[in-house]
């Protein structure tokens, strides 16, 4: 119900099922689904399985060996051999500290994506978050740090490897530089700030509606664009915009 976050692994989707508060699992190969942990309103982790209550998760990403989720103002591990489910970092309080685990705090973890040791988190604060997760080696030892700020509403992320594309309720994608552990600038790839639209074209004359999730294959990005119904393209090195699937009408 109200599914809000997917990655996979090659073999399995892993869907964060927010509103049934549940990590689920989806066979590739069978479609097989299976609840992996949740079921329950709270968020009290530090448990195994579905007695590990994770409250009702938004972003989700994965190494391969671990499962990272943004839910209940904190970020959450779910360890795929053990399902040992553990606080990577946050207090669960809305507020907007570094620190180290429950030291730091998010207001409102949306997404993550990794980049070597670093996870990435965006937030309804127009910032984007980075967590040491080589640190987290037990409960509440991720070190977290403001990576970098924006000027919009993030709500979701993905990386090339070079830069972090985050998009942005504000009608827009974001474009943050890497330089090493630091960054070099952000800038507007696509969309104009606070003008919505469906229009396709080139950098700010293109016009998206409420983008919430975004992923790439390393040359082109793809926007979830929720208000306008449609699956927008974005070419990494130009900006250029277009329609990549759905009609827009709403209906399925």
């Amino acid at each position: 119900l109200y599914p809000k976050g997917i990655t996979g692994d090659g073999t399995y989707i892993y869907v964060a099922d927010s509103s049934n508060r549940r990590l689920r699992r989806i066979e590739i190969a069978t479609g097989e689904v299976t609840t992996l942990a949740g079921e329950s309103n709270v968020c009290v982790p530090s448990a195994t399985g579905t007695s590990a209550h994770i409250g009702s998760p938004e972003g989700i990403t994965t190494d391969g060996t671990n499962i990272y989720l943004q839910t209940c103002m904190k970020v959450l591990k779910y360890n795929i051999s053990s399902t040992a489910v553990t606080t990577v970092a946050g207090s669960g309080y809305q507020q907007n500290t570094d620190g180290t685990g429950g030291s730091a705090s998010f207001y409102w973890p949306r997404d993550s994506t990794i980049l070597g040791n670093t996870l990435y988190v965006p937030t309804g604060n127009n910032l984007v978050r980075a967590i040491d997760i080589s640190t987290d080696v037990g409960e509440n030892e991720g070190v977290v740090t403001t990576f970098s700020s924006t000027t919009g509403n993030n709500s979701a992320i993905t990386s090339d490897g070079t830069h972090l594309y985050v998009a942005s309720t504000r009608h827009i994608i974001y474009k943050i530089a890497l330089s090493g552990a630091s960054y070099s600038g952000v800038s507007i790839l696509a969309g104009s700030q606070w003008n919505s639209g469906t229009t396709d074209g080139q950098g700010s004359s293109a016009r998206f509606n409420t983008p919430m999730g975004i992923t790439n294959d390393g040359i082109n990005l793809y926007v979830a664009d929720k208000e306008n119904n449609l699956i927008r393209k974005v070419v990494i090195s130009t900006g250029e915009v277009t329609t990549f699937a759905g009609s827009g009408s709403g209906s399925s």
